[in-house]
């Protein structure tokens, strides 16, 4: 199992509220590399597009949960 398919099993089995806490985390986290982007401090530029990733990966696991959870009250 990678690294990467094993975060995205940890990132499934949190609680919507800490998948939403994470996920702001990291928009915040996001918007100040951008910042320091613009100001020339960044060392690393690929934590960038890693964040990117992160964000969108947790997104799609929010989407799957809500998706579930409507499906689940349909069939009720």
């Amino acid at each position: 199992m990678s690294k990467r398919t094993h975060w995205l099993d940890e990132a499934r089995a949190m609680d919507p509220s800490v998948t939403e806490t994470e996920l702001e985390s990291r928009r915040k986290k996001l918007f100040m590399l951008r910042v320091q982007q613009m100001t020339g401090q960044v060392d690393n530029h690929r934590q960038l597009r890693t964040l990117k990733r992160e964000i969108a990966q947790l997104m799609t696991v929010r989407n799957e949960a809500h998706a579930e959870e409507t499906a689940e009250e349909e069939k009720a």
